[in-house]
């Protein structure tokens, strides 16, 4: 099943900038609204979207499914198009995943549902004119799902994947070397091994408060989803050797044998899916599971399970009465329920946001200790947002499709998911366009710095905060100070750095939170107005 799905509600680790700021007066603008391409619009399947300072890279499939990278500099308006000796049917498991290492080369991997691995890498640096296939290990390739390209310590890039079919499945990992332009294998066995009995079905490594990569998985008994059971834990610093949540040594592989490791020891049958599940922190750095399974009454609920006194302790948050989601079906499902993780809004509140049959998505606000809903309220995107969640085509039964990447989204419309089965000609419409939307937070001080100086750029990644100013090149080399300040006004830290070099704020400073960004000149200049300030929400 599709684990980075069509139905994407937040990443865990991210720049939150549809927040308003707490100083000034601060609304969601639309900074940039681009057409890509017209792309296949008969079923779901993920695309991707990478953006670093130097190149943005789309990856899609176009209206004859072929898989085409599109790419330009963040400051043009004018893509280029590459197509790929690939094209994908009707699996919505099928997605694009995509990376640029620190060498600048893209690399991209998908259409793959117990394949032969088709992989490629483009042949310079930013640049996407040509790409090709130079393989990778060569051994356990030829029956791949669930690609993931993952950034880990010290921007190390890894490949991982599923070998083997559902139910019967090993994780493996692969090392990428940026000078020999090589890969290897990160262990001798698979991270997983279900000992061809079960196979694993797990999140991405997420980095969390403490510097450790942590990841949540099941296990899968056959291609049916409600054969998912025992949901569990383990972390890593170095995505090499795993531990569990209390400090204990994992031996690797994986087993359904492993002690120790497991965070609610529910059964197949039970209403346990490997859809939207994720780990998330609390305001006082306490780890939480999110996931749906069934209640003692077989009713669908939202579990939450907190990291507490040294073991998992279970909380229901949800409590309806009448629907159980029907999973006892195989191929790619709908979300007919599904919950985000925890998060942090503007007034410091913890929240989660959710969607329930023929409801809107709403917003729980909830109680930290109980992890109960204290108001449950539909959530209203920003008005400048809007165009990102409605149907824009007149084709009936069209659904919106949203992929993030820091402040920039991909969005495109397509039929609903269908268990993966082609449909009739004529059932579908013939394109989608898709497009980028960028968004930003602006103050009044923001809008005069922006229109009289230029801008700064301000991301996340899973080490911290990365900050790069972006005046005018006769500035080049003036000293900017980056302010660290708390949601209530507190100044954390200050750093130095001059104007267009990168500030990098480790996240071991900061625990989870809200924060405000706060960069002022170190010496005046006449024409510069030199106040920004951006708001950053720290899981």
């Amino acid at each position: 099943m599709l684990k980075s799905s069509v139905y994407t509600l937040l990443s865990a680790l991210f720049i939150l900038f549809f927040l308003p700021c707490p100083v000034d007066s601060a609304n969601i603008i639309l900074m940039e609204k681009l057409d890509i391409a017209q792309v296949w619009a008969g079923h779901p399947v993920n695309f991707a979207i990478r953006t670093t300072e130097k190149l943005q890279c789309v990856a899609f499939y176009n209206t004859n499914r072929r898989m085409v990278v599109a790419s330009r500099s963040p400051d043009s308006t004018s893509w280029k198009y590459t197509e790929l000796p690939t094209t994908t049917g009707w699996d919505s498991h099928n997605y694009i995943a995509m990376a640029i290492d620190d060498s600048g080369y893209i690399h991209i991997s998908g259409n793959m549902h117990n394949v032969n691995l088709i992989y490629f890498r483009s042949k310079k640096p930013w640049n996407t004119d040509s790409f090709e296939s130079p393989g990778m290990i060569g051994t356990l390739e030829n029956s791949i799902t669930y690609p993931e390209f993952i950034e880990g310590p010290n921007n190390q890039l890894f490949f991982q994947y599923r070998t083997g079919g559902s139910g019967n499945g090993i994780t493996i990992c692969n090392s990428y070397d940026t000078k020999t332009k090589k890969w290897t294998r990160l262990t001798s066995k698979g991270l997983f091994d279900g000992e061809n009995k079960v196979s694993a079905y797990h999140i991405s490594p997420v980095l969390g408060p403490d510097n450790f990569f942590h990841i949540v998985w099941m296990w899968r008994e056959t291609p049916v989803a409600n054969t998912n059971f025992h949901i569990s834990h383990m972390k890593s610093s170095d995505l090499i050797t795993w531990q569990t949540m209390s400090g204990k040594s994992i031996s690797i592989p994986v087993k359904t044998s492993t002690p120790d490791v497991v965070v609610d020891p529910i059964s197949s049958g039970r209403g346990l899916i490997n859809m939207d599940y994720w780990i998330s922190w609390d305001r006082l750095n306490r780890a939480v599971i999110t996931y749906h399974r069934y209640d003692d009454n077989n009713i669908s609920q939202i579990f939450n399970t907190r990291w507490e006194n040294g073991k998992w302790k279970i909380y229901q948050t949800s409590n309806w009465t009448n629907f159980k989601w029907n999973l006892d079906r195989e191929g790619s499902l709908s979300h007919d329920i599904a919950a985000t993780l925890l998060s942090i809004d503007e007034n410091g509140e913890l929240i989660q946001d959710y969607v329930y049959p023929n409801q809107k998505m709403k917003r729980w606000i909830l109680n930290e200790e109980t992890l109960k809903p204290q108001s449950d309220i539909v959530y209203e995107s920003p008005q400048a947002m809007r165009e990102l969640y409605e149907v824009e085509s007149t084709f009936p039964g069209l659904q919106v499709n949203r992929i993030r990447d820091g402040e920039y989204y991909l969005r495109w419309e397509t039929m609903p998911i269908n268990q993966d089965k082609s449909r009739p000609d004529g059932t579908y419409p013939p394109a989608s366009t898709l497009r980028v939307y960028r968004f930003s937070i602006e103050t009044e001080v923001q809008k005069r710095t922006r229109n009289s100086s230029g801008k700064f750029y301000v991301k996340k990644n899973h080490s911290g905060i990365i900050i790069t100013g972006d005046f005018k090149n006769a500035y080049r080399n003036i000293s900017l100070t980056a302010s660290v300040f708390s949601f209530n006004g507190k100044l954390i830290l200050k750093k130095r750095f001059l104007n267009g070099k990168q500030c990098r704020i480790s996240q071991r400073n900061l625990s989870t939170g809200v924060y405000l960004i706060k960069i002022t000149q170190d010496k005046a200049f006449p024409d510069i107005n030199a106040v920004f300030c951006e708001k950053v929400v720290l899981r």
